[in-house]
């Protein structure tokens, strides 16, 4: 039998976030509903279990949402060598963040979605309040945790990249490039330059 060694898990359909390409936002009515993983449930799926690694992202929410994040994170812990978890980082005031920060390991990796500078970021990143991210970053450093600044090229922020890049390297924040595959044709969000988009999903870390 191979042995497991990672999982991801999608704690819950909660996020106010609405990118235009999202299942989300084009089917409000099919995903109103705010459902989230229970503890019990995850005790269950995880029995008997030690993983190098566990992603908590959301292809349809957005884990820190989950009203009782904090008790998750804490099980969690015992269950894994590292926990990488994905946000858009929105709504959460900064006693919300110390809080978090002081249960993530320094082994621990979070995620944070940032697709613009804060002039064109909410062109796609709808609702998101991209100062309160960047404080969230950077408070993440303050307590010496591993932060990384996810960023999808579009149309309306690749010429943006370099500054970015620059920006991140100054507040010591690792930048990560995740070239997208969801275009349509004639698609308004899609990058000019060939360079900055594939037409299968990978990484690739900058």
């Amino acid at each position: 039998m191979t042995k497991l060694t990672q999982i991801h898990l999608e704690l819950t359909r909660r996020c106010p976030i609405e990118c235009p390409k999202c299942p989300r936002t084009i089917d409000k009515e099919a995903y109103k509903a705010n459902t989230d993983i229970d503890l019990s449930t995850l005790k269950t799926v995880l029995e008997g279990q030690y993983l190098d690694l566990i992603i908590c992202s959301g292809n349809l929410g957005d884990p820190i949402y989950h009203p009782d994040l904090f008790v998750i994170l804490e099980f969690l812990k015992t269950k894994c060598k590292m926990i990488k978890l994905h946000t858009n980082g929105s709504g959460k005031k900064e006693k919300w963040w110390r809080t978090f920060y002081s249960i993530i390991r320094d082994t621990d990796r979070i995620v944070f979605g940032l697709d613009g500078l804060k002039d064109t970021n909410q062109l796609y990143r709808k609702n998101q309040d991209w100062s309160q991210v960047f404080k969230a970053m950077q408070i993440g450093k303050k307590f010496k945790k591993n932060i990384i600044w996810q960023w999808i090229p579009f149309k309306h922020n690749e010429d943006q990249i370099s500054r970015a890049r620059f920006m991140a390297k100054r507040y010591n924040i690792q930048f990560l490039i995740l070239k997208s595959h969801r275009w349509e044709d004639n698609d308004q969000f899609k990058p000019l330059n060939k360079d900055l988009y594939v037409n299968t999903s990978r990484l690739d870390l900058t």
